[in-house]
């Protein structure tokens, strides 16, 4: 699928998860390209969204092989992040596909880029059950698949 943003401002493309029931533990992964790239803006997984305000869990990867997590405060209005853009040596360069992982354990958020763990968080909690995904001003992403899934622990 390509999901392209054709302005200066990030798009978020947002699906409903069909009622999952976020307080169990899960698995959401994602593998992604991006394209074409504006700049060094966010492009990646997003969940949790809520509409009121607009509030969603980001978790990215940039043209600069780097990684943010966090969440856009709808009522902020600014992005807020629990780990802020770092190089972590394992996302691919434009161009190639990255694989997100955000798994969920007992309430703790575990992160992965191409299955190599990255960081943890107690953040990440859900407004609502929309996942989808977020891509930078005026670039373009293409997403592979994405799976999400119960872990049985």
């Amino acid at each position: 699928y390509k999901i392209q943003s054709k302005n200066s401002t990030s798009f978020v493309f947002s699906i409903s998860s069909g009622g999952l029931d976020f307080g169990k533990d899960f698995e959401m992964e994602a593998s992604i390209k991006i394209s074409q790239s504006g700049g060094a803006g966010r492009n990646g997984l997003v969940w949790g969204a809520g509409y009121s305000p607009f509030t969603f869990n980001n978790f990215s990867v940039n043209n600069q092989k780097e990684t943010w997590i966090g969440v856009w405060d709808g009522n902020a209005g600014a992005y807020a992040p629990w780990n802020d853009w770092w190089l972590t040596g394992v996302v691919n360069p434009e161009g190639n596909f990255n694989k997100l992982t955000v798994r969920r354990v007992e309430g703790q958020y575990y992160f992965f880029v191409n299955e190599k763990f990255i960081a943890e968080s107690a953040n990440g909690g859900f407004s609502d059950d929309d996942i989808g995904f977020i891509v930078a001003g005026l670039s373009t992403i293409h997403v592979d698949y994405i799976l999400i899934n119960y872990l049985i622990l």
